[in-house]
């Protein structure tokens, strides 16, 4: 039976020949594999769909797969860092492109369900395969999927791992993976200029380290924000100490001025939104700067620390052990919401949203995976990942090392006690890292992973008034974001926000906001693709 298939595909740098797409790079037996080499391995292992299946599932990489094939069409994303593909599907007919907007029509369309709303206002991200727009889907971390004539898709998560906790590790051996890790990306750095986004965090300090003990001397390391910032004396005298160039890039209004109105910042917005991810704007103004300044350009490789606060534990917490899977989420609501959901109604109708599209697929695993595993796909992956796509925008390729596959299952797969309150991870980096390196200095304070008052603390939190909220949570965060949401809203005058109940928490306007666009796109039925 004959299916219509259209590939729409030009918005990454896609290696396609006849009707097989793929893009970004797998690792096989740790040598790096992209383009047309990539496009080959993807040739061979697509005699059958069981093949395909076989072989995506066991992939390392970051990476995105289309196969058409006579009657069907195979999709497959990386379960690391994906790159978001989105179709829509209607039995007869399949449309597929990179760019939302390509799957539909130049005409109003219906908005996704109002738990799909909350998810999105709530987290940031759309959840599952689902994005704003009801008729639109989107390929999953981690997921592969069959089309067929009149039936319904057929869809395989191939996760991380096995979920199995193994025996304890050791610090040495941490760090005998880390460098093992990095050791294949390394030819990449060689002769090439890198960018190392550097913060007072452990994360691109790791980084920062290794690229000094690999031998990788053209590095430039830089830090944006306010000029009060607390990170910039910490990321600085690191750089300084590994011999790299510094530069500090001052977020003010001479930097952003009149961003509310340049028709670039909405085009970027949609490009890291697509109809699902609330789109950052705290690096833009620093990469636009570099790069119009020439201190980047289209030979630098970015390699920023995401996502190294998942793997090591810091957000897991001692009750996870015994808590179920409404707990769980409700912990997850606080831990990582805007403060945008609130009454019983909206809490319910979240809640159970997660519980149907997250854990109900996860079965019996212990509670530790499926918190885990939400904050892994829900937030990192799509979230974090599909909004924070600024460097590809200025023709930057970049690299999150410390989201290989390899790293993020052994950590899935440490005992507890390594886990929570990031002890193998910090005592690592701290002991066998950072003082041989010579920046052992501000180091973090062991974290209590106890979330036992939490909840009581947050409905305090609720019950207090605005005013006194605002005297304890700090309003001049250090990315300028007070000021770039600010003028957001007020350039869409007439619309209403809901103030978070938390003041600090910015993203819930920017969440907010970028609703409220999609929702004047659909009023003209404006939904063309990205034009860069």
């Amino acid at each position: 039976m004959v299916m219509n298939c259209i590939i729409r595909a030009d918005s990454y740098p896609w290696t396609h020949k006849g009707e097989t797409h793929v893009c970004g790079f797998i690792l096989d037996k740790e040598e790096y594999i992209d383009s047309t080499r990539f496009l080959a391995c993807t040739e061979i292992h697509s005699s059958s769909f069981e093949d395909f299946h076989r072989w995506c599932s066991g992939l390392n990489g970051q990476f995105a797969i289309i196969v058409k094939k006579p009657g069907e069409v195979w999709m497959a994303s990386s379960p690391v860092w994906s790159y978001p593909v989105f179709y829509t599907f209607s039995g007869k007919q399949i449309l597929i492109s990179d760019d939302p907007g390509q799957c539909l029509p130049n005409e109003p369309v219906e908005l996704a369900g109002k738990e799909v709303i909350l998810h999105f206002l709530q987290f940031c991200a759309t959840p599952a395969g689902t994005t704003l727009i009801g008729s639109l889907s989107q390929l999953r971390p981690g997921e592969i999927v069959r089309f067929k004539p009149h039936e319904k898709p057929t869809t395989f998560i191939t996760g991380t791992g096995d979920y199995r906790t193994r025996e304890p590790a050791t610090p040495e051996e941490l760090k005998t993976l880390l460098t093992k890790i990095f050791s294949r990306y390394c030819p990449l750095f060689r002769n090439k200029q890198i960018l190392l986004p550097l913060t007072r965090g452990y994360d691109s300090r790791l980084l920062a380290c290794l690229l000094k003990e690999f031998g990788i001397d053209e590095v430039i390391c830089a830090t944006w924000g306010r000029e009060s910032m607390s990170e910039r004396m910490t990321a600085e005298k690191v750089a300084r100490k590994l011999g790299f160039p510094y530069i500090f890039i001052r977020y003010d209004e001479e930097l952003t001025r009149g961003f509310e109105e340049d028709p670039e910042i909405i085009r970027f917005m949609h490009y890291c939104g697509h109809f699902s991810s609330m789109p950052y704007l705290q690096d833009y103004f620093a990469i636009r700067k570099m790069k119009a300044e020439g201190i980047v350009g289209p030979d630098t490789l970015a390699i920023p620390g995401l996502s190294g606060d998942f793997i090591r534990g810091s957000h897991l917490y001692y009750e996870l052990k015994t808590q179920d899977d409404p707990e769980i989420a409700r912990e997850i609501m606080t831990m990582f919401g805007t403060a945008y959901v609130r009454g019983k109604e909206e809490k319910k109708r979240l809640l159970d949203a997660m519980l149907h599209y997250h854990f109900e697929e996860l079965g019996s695993l212990p509670g530790r995976f499926k918190f885990d595993l939400w904050d892994y796909f829900e937030r990192q992956c799509k979230f974090i990942g599909n909004s924070s796509r600024i460097y590809s925008w200025f023709g930057i390729q970049d690299y999150t090392l410390l989201l290989d596959r390899e790293l993020v299952t052994f950590f899935l797969s440490l005992p507890e006690s390594q886990r929570f309150g990031a002890k193998l991870y910090n005592d690592t980096l701290e002991n066998l890292i950072f003082k041989p390196a010579g920046v052992g200095f501000d180091l973090k304070k062991a974290v209590n992973p106890s979330r036992k008052h939490s909840l009581i603390k947050e409905k305090i939190i609720e019950s207090t008034p605005a005013f006194l909220r605002k005297m304890y949570y700090p309003l001049n965060d250090d990315v300028y974001y007070r000021e770039i949401t600010g003028r957001l809203m007020k350039s869409s005058p007439g619309e209403d926000y809901r103030h978070p109940v938390k003041s600090h928490f910015y993203n819930c306007y920017m969440a907010q906001w970028y609703l409220q666009w999609i929702k004047s796109q659909q009023k003209t039925g404006q939904n063309q693709g990205t034009v860069k």
